[in-house]
């Protein structure tokens, strides 16, 4: 089995709905192995458009015969004149492309 890839995109807005500028970086958390294939830990980074959007592929981290089954993707949205946000996502093995925002905690601030 190979590994499953997802193409994970989003656009940013600012406050005045204008595109917003800057990057998406996305880091594995850990190895990951598949028999005869491992992904090592690293980090790639999207930086948006014009349009304040990004479009990146990224390897599914919950594939049946990927080990361990415990490796995140952290993000960190770096949207200039924005504070950094970071969060941990699981890119999922069932479909070809994502919306970022639907791998988001919904409650990012706790409560």
């Amino acid at each position: 089995m190979a590994f499953s890839y997802c193409v994970v995109s989003h656009t940013f807005s600012n406050a005045d709905g204008t595109p917003a500028s800057g990057s998406v970086e996305f880091t594995l958390s850990g190895r990951m192995t598949q028999p005869d294939t491992t992904i090592m830990p690293g980090n790639v980074t999207a930086t948006l458009n014009g349009a304040g959007s990004f479009s990146q592929m990224l390897a599914s981290n919950v594939d049946s015969a990927t080990v361990p089954q415990t490796t995140t993707w952290r993000v960190d949205i770096r949207i200039a004149g924005s504070e950094i946000e970071t969060f941990n996502i699981v890119v999922p093995t069932d479909t070809a492309s994502e919306d970022l925002g639907a791998l988001l905690p919904s409650n990012p601030y706790g409560g």
